[in-house]
């Protein structure tokens, strides 16, 4: 039996400029959500930045930066 190599805890994800971000919905919710991203020509991507920027802003903090 040969022994598996020991990797370094090393952190690797979550280190790039850009970090992927994962939301979890209810069917419906991505639905209605899909749905307004189409009518209003943009991404889901984008009306989450927006979303997000919204309650930054609320809290006195800059809105995300794009």
């Amino acid at each position: 039996m040969t022994a598996k190599p020991i990797r370094p805890l090393v952190r690797e994800r979550g280190k790039k400029e850009t970090v992927a971000l994962t939301v979890r919905l209810p069917r419906g919710e991505w639905e209605r959500l899909h749905q307004l991203a189409v009518s209003e020509g943009v991404s889901i991507q984008t009306l989450a930045v927006r979303g997000l920027s919204l309650v930054f802003r609320e809290k006195g903090l800059p809105a995300i930066k794009t």
